[in-house]
């Protein structure tokens, strides 16, 4: 008769791996080949990441906006054609070594505002408004002082000026002025720690010699320094006008997010060569450890072998 044939579907009910282990003597090709493959794992990466550039990172930058204050300080003269000119300043000590005729007093106002409400000033907004003058005005030169800090890195705190000069062909009642106060850095600043080196006085008030208050002077001094301000994106508008003897000159000065350049500290110049080691480390060791069990599994260098599985065994 028939008998019918019964098929038996089998699954896997446990799996156990097995390691093959591979022995050899201390002085023997295999040790030595280990030694030069962990050489070559460790040291090329290294060399190759250095001579490719900038895997110590000896300076770096981050952006931080600034917050700056207007010290109500400034420096303004106004000219004519025939470079007649009248000064003011809100330094008494300068006001003083002016002659009565080159003095003309203006009305000063100020302010500044936070538009984004973020804790720090966004804009100035000047006006500097002179009347009754017995002269044409065609050319302006404007010093005004501000105090500046910085705080997400480096605490610097530092007072800076911000100086203008511009001209026109023809005589003119109002000057408007626009433009972005910027910090410039000659050399980085330090990651950590306060930096109030340059939180004094421009101006030297005390003094009574008019040399000590002229501009060239002041700005000669003003460039040597590491980090100071200046005006970038200037638009200058005139107005030409020559009745009532008047003159206004109005400023809008916006304080923009800065580029600041620091010195990293260590941990972070540990973490970026770090970094650049470990992308070719991974690629020497991915290749190598093929060519290692290449060379074992086929007895390349002649080894022990012996089989055992990846678990401890159990003691009873």
């Amino acid at each position: 008769g028939y008998c019918p044939q019964i098929i038996m579907v089998l699954y896997r009910v446990y799996s156990e791996p097995y390691r093959i282990k591979y022995y050899s003597t201390v002085c023997s090709r295999a040790t030595l080949f280990q030694i030069l493959v962990y050489c070559i794992v460790t040291v090329p990466p290294f060399f190759i990441a250095y001579s490719a550039g900038d895997f110590w990172q000896y300076t770096s930058t981050y952006r931080e906006q600034a917050d700056v204050e207007f010290l109500n300080d400034l420096v303004v003269q106004i000219c004519d054609g025939s470079a007649s000119c009248k000064s003011w300043s809100s330094y008494g000590g300068l006001n003083q070594l002016l002659e009565p005729e080159e003095i003309a007093i203006p009305v000063v106002k100020s302010c500044e505002n936070d538009t984004n409400r973020d804790g720090v000033n966004d804009i100035l907004q000047l006006k500097v408004e002179f009347s009754g003058l017995s002269q044409t005005v065609s050319s302006v030169q404007l010093m005004l002082f501000f105090q500046v800090k910085l705080s997400l890195f480096s605490s610097l705190v530092m007072q800076s000026l911000v100086h203008i000069s511009p001209s026109y062909s023809s005589p003119s009642a109002r000057l408007w002025v626009g433009g972005e106060l910027a910090l410039r850095q000659k050399t980085p600043l330090p990651a950590v720690g306060r930096y109030l080196y340059y939180n004094t006085s421009i101006f030297n008030t005390g003094s009574l010699f008019a040399a000590d208050y002229g501009t060239a002077k002041i700005l000669s001094s003003y460039q040597r320094r590491n980090i100071t301000t200046v005006l970038e994106n200037v638009y200058l508008v005139w107005e030409s006008g020559t009745s009532s003897g008047n003159f206004t000159l109005e400023m809008e000065l916006l304080y923009p997010v800065q580029t600041i350049t620091y010195v990293p500290g260590f941990w972070q110049l540990v973490k970026f060569a770090w970094i650049q080691y470990l992308a070719l480390l991974v690629v020497f060791w991915t290749v190598l450890r093929c060519l290692q069990s290449f060379v074992f599994r086929n007895q390349i260098i002649l080894t022990v072998k012996r089989r055992t599985t990846t678990d401890k065994p159990h003691q009873h």
